[in-house]
């Protein structure tokens, strides 16, 4: 497992399960750093993590919801989503309405805190930009997942 922390769109670190810091460039965006450790780390469970919840990263539960390589997780602790509701009209399942209280597949990902599989990175990579904002570019990632 490999962790990464960010904060203003830029990663502030990098660690390994057993807390080494994994030197990465400064100057790439989260979501190409995010590929490049998934190139160095092609069996790792890479996850993302805002700053300001470092001390409150859960690794084992994030552990114990992860349990197979094809799976995207996030979770966002506020109640409102990168794209707001009025993007109902683009798409009229219920995946765009997001209800905080149960769990479902949506392609609505959030940067505060996520898991993905390097293996997963590594398939797509080529198929989606390394965008500078993180939310937008995990929600892109996930829709063409799906």
């Amino acid at each position: 497992m490999i962790v990464v922390y960010h904060q203003n769109n830029r990663v502030t670190k990098v660690v390994s399960a057993n807390n080494e810091s994994i030197v990465v460039q400064a100057n790439k965006s989260i979501a190409a750093v995010l590929m490049a450790l998934a190139h160095q780390f092609p069996e790792a469970k890479i996850i993302w993590c805002h700053q300001l919840l470092e001390k409150s990263l859960n690794i084992g539960g994030i552990a114990t919801l992860f349990h197979h390589t094809k799976m995207m997780l996030s979770f966002r602790p506020k109640s409102n989503n990168f794209f707001d509701n009025s993007i109902g009209y683009a798409e009229e399942s219920l995946f765009i309405n997001v209800n905080k209280k149960v769990s479902y597949p949506t392609w609505q990902m959030s940067s505060y805190v996520g898991v993905i599989h390097a293996s997963v990175l590594n398939a797509i990579g080529d198929k989606i930009v390394c965008e500078p904002d993180l939310d937008y570019y995990l929600s892109s990632l996930a829709k063409l997942c799906m």
